[in-house]
């Protein structure tokens, strides 16, 4: 696995290189080189944002209201072109009414709902209902956390990477056409909940993906390559930059 993964960034690296010859030695333009952009390359992806800078997700459909799963949608391509990023709605209430386990910490938590009462419980499978206790026992002990120490991002509490593309499990967004950030799923449906409910200020995404266009405003803006222009939007973006 780490094997396939080393050449995987290695392919990524030699691609983006050689998208950089084409354009500088064979004059090819910009929007094609973007088209080259590997979920591979080392992208400063894993920063901090102001949790009220999240107020929308990005849905499957206009048939559908289910959040969009980032992780499958961006599988290859770290930059997408197209309207995905227009399927959005408000992350109150139609996240909080389309995703169970997001519903159920403001009722547990917030409502002080039992636990049986709570919609994660009643909608899973029986033989499930069981591990539900031990589940929102471990949720207890990360509430008091971020309410005592702020939401910490799984590399800043020692969780260690899984092999992946997606190396911690952190909460997932990408950036609209206009820079907005977007939730998707996977991850961290639990911890979103709870930084809302105790007003946290920052959290720690994932950026999943980006918008062809907001890409191209990077390029623009900062007159670099492409990954260097990225690199260098996403640490402004940082609302808690590295010291």
């Amino acid at each position: 696995m780490k094997k396939r993964k080393i050449i995987s960034k290695l392919k990524a690296n030699v691609l983006f290189l050689w998208s950089c010859f084409k354009y500088k030695i064979l004059n090819i333009t910009p929007p094609q080189k973007i088209n080259d952009f590997s979920q591979w390359l080392d992208i400063n992806r894993e920063i901090h944002v102001k949790l009220n800078d999240i107020t929308h997700y990005v849905h499957e459909s206009n048939d559908s209201c289910k959040p969009l799963k980032g992780h499958i949608f961006f599988s290859n391509k770290f930059v997408k072109r197209g309207d995905w990023d227009l399927n959005k709605k408000p992350i109150i209430p139609d996240y909080y009414n389309n995703h169970k386990w997001f519903r159920s910490t403001f009722q547990y938590f917030k409502y002080k709902k039992p636990l049986m009462e709570c919609d994660e419980y009643i909608l899973c499978k029986d033989s499930h209902k069981k591990k539900k206790f031990k589940t929102y026992q471990n949720l207890e002990k990360t509430y008091s956390s971020i309410k005592k120490h702020g939401y910490l991002s799984q590399k800043e509490l020692g969780v260690k990477p899984k092999l992946s593309k997606k190396p911690v499990d952190d909460l997932n967004v990408i950036i609209d056409r206009n820079g907005n950030f977007l939730r998707v799923r996977p991850a961290a449906n639990h911890r979103f909940a709870m930084a809302i409910i105790l007003d946290i200020e920052t959290v720690p995404v994932y950026v999943r993906g980006v918008h062809y266009d907001w890409a191209l405003y990077c390029y623009k803006k900062h007159n670099v390559d492409f990954l260097q222009a990225i690199n260098k939007e996403l640490d402004l973006l940082n609302a808690k930059p590295d010291k």
